[in-house]
């Protein structure tokens, strides 16, 4: 009985061996399985801080691209204005070019008339 008794404990035993070594198979397993994950979490991390580091400086691009935008529409607005400013100095020296023609004219049919004048007196 007791051999009985012996052999069923074997038995347990070597099931139980079994089942262990299963399980540490299993557990060897698991573990590189963790490993490749954490490998892969790493990896994904260092690519998240890298496209971070790239958003950074985009972002600082933009930014910069936004202040010469503004510069660059201050600057047009300044010469929008003078433009304007010399537009009407173009109107106002056109009119007075106008006024001194017209005083030339005038100027010069007086020296004609002076001329005649003088001619007639001689």
């Amino acid at each position: 009985e007791e051999e009985g008794r012996a052999a069923g404990l074997r038995a347990e035993l070597g099931t139980l061996q079994g089942e262990r070594d299963a399980l540490l198979g299993e557990k060897g397993a698991l573990t590189s399985e963790r490993d490749a994950l954490t490998t892969e979490r790493d990896a994904l991390l260092g690519d998240k801080q890298r496209l971070s580091g790239e958003r950074d400086a985009l972002e600082g691009e933009r930014d910069a691209l936004l202040g010469e935008k503004g510069a660059l529409a201050s600057e047009r607005d300044a010469l929008s204005s003078d433009l304007a400013a010399a537009r009407a100095d173009a109107e106002r020296i056109g009119g007075e070019s106008g006024a001194l023609a017209s005083e030339l004219g005038s100027l010069r049919g007086e020296r004609d008339a002076l001329l005649k004048e003088s001619a007639a007196v001689a």
